[in-house]
């Protein structure tokens, strides 16, 4: 849904500026309107901060809030100094937020005309933490939450920096002996004029392929890589491709860990904080980023409206780990579902970096042997040519 920054005065006359999410321009004035605001402009934001970046900042104000509430500061006072943090003024809008707080607003209603900088499951655990009236206990639980998001992404993404730079200088490698070395055996074998092996006069042909149109097949690479990137975003092939990477051998096991990882922190999260199920789920969902585990949970959603437990439709479904499945119906029973989702998450951590680190294990070796593979043979198929074609002269 499109974003729209808006202007609105307050029922104080006070002016309001912010994000809100609507279908067209009309839809975010009427929903500004149903505030009790005055809306005056709304207009859609062409650019969007990085999410990656957005998280950052997010994470930095909440662990720098927290210490201030912890410290006995009032709210206001602690984002009166919280403005004077550049890096933090130049990312998020404290004097707005301030502004809407000393207006009236909760805390949380200041935040939620943010969305980009704060999510669903943000805003609900600040609402839960007003309503308990221990608003430094629920920053804590942010922080904790964000901590454990943020570690898994750096864990994800660090274990793969190594493969990829190791993957990349392999080619890098070949495409130098094929444009550079082959075509100076090349020379040598056109000059004796005697028939080549089938594989040598392939390994032959490829070089020649690629220093003559090298640039068609750049071009070709480059747009396949495209028509993946488009396809990743067309909502009739992200099914297919979702269940397809699920379907892969070691990474199909680690993306379903990673989401369900981030899914069940999420809802053990809100649940302990008091969330009702229904609302929790609803929220939590909205972590998860393939689409059949997405399905799966709307299912999940309608049949807990209609009185079922949550583990019998995680039994029913193979892509969940029977350990999963096992630790929800122990959560049901004793009335701890919460707490038990939030250790299960912890498991989940700690198991995605066992794997990683056995997928890296593998992975190094063979991408070094296959390397060495690949270079001998082109080499000793060019110099066995050339030894060959020496004999038979003699």
């Amino acid at each position: 849904m499109p974003l729209f920054q808006f202007k609105a005065l307050t029922q104080g006359g006070e002016l309001q500026e912010g994000e809100i999410q609507a279908s067209d321009e009309q839809s975010a004035l009427l929903a500004l309107e149903a505030r009790g605001h005055i809306p005056l402009s709304a207009t859609a934001q062409q650019q969007r901060q990085p999410r990656s970046n957005a998280d950052q900042q997010t994470e930095q104000f909440t662990q720098q809030l927290m210490y201030l509430l912890e410290a006995g500061i009032t709210l206001e006072r602690a984002l009166d100094m919280l403005q004077k943090h550049p890096d933090l003024t130049r990312q998020l809008p404290l004097s707005d937020i301030l502004q809407a707080l000393r207006s009236g607003q909760s805390f949380s209603q200041a935040l939620a005309s943010y969305p980009t900088l704060f999510s669903p499951l943000y805003l609900s655990l600040i609402q839960a933490a007003e309503a308990t009236g221990d608003l430094a206990e629920g920053l804590i639980t942010l922080h904790r939450y964000q901590q454990h998001s943020r570690q898994l992404k750096e864990t994800l993404s660090g274990a793969l920096i190594y493969p990829m730079i190791l993957s990349l200088v392999s080619i890098a490698s070949i495409l130098i002996i094929l444009l550079f070395v082959i075509p100076q055996f090349a020379e040598i074998l056109d000059g004796m004029r005697q028939t080549l092996p089938f594989h040598t006069q392939l390994i032959l042909d490829v070089s020649a392929g690629l220093r003559s149109q090298g640039h068609w097949w750049a071009l070709g690479l480059a747009g396949a890589l495209m028509l993946l990137s488009l396809a990743q975003r067309s909502p009739a092939l992200i099914p297919l491709l979702d269940s397809c990477k699920l379907k892969l051998p070691i990474i199909g096991t680690l993306l379903i860990d990673a989401e369900l990882s981030r899914f069940n922190r999420s809802l053990g999260t809100l649940l302990s904080k008091g969330t009702p199920m229904l609302s929790a789920l609803q929220i939590a969902r909205q972590t998860l980023q393939l689409k059949p585990l997405q399905q799966l949970f709307a299912h999940s959603h309608q049949q807990l409206r209609d009185g079922q437990q949550l583990s019998p439709l995680l039994a029913a479904t193979p892509q969940i780990p029977a350990m999963m499945t096992q630790l929800v119906q122990v959560g049901e029973e004793t009335g701890q579902l919460g707490s038990m989702l939030v250790k299960l998450a912890d498991i989940q951590d700690r198991q995605i970096s066992t794997q990683l680190r056995k997928l890296i294990s593998i992975l190094e070796p063979l991408l070094i042997i296959s390397l060495g593979l690949i270079i001998a043979l082109l080499v000793l198929s060019m110099l066995s040519a050339i030894i060959g074609i020496n004999n038979i002269s003699f």
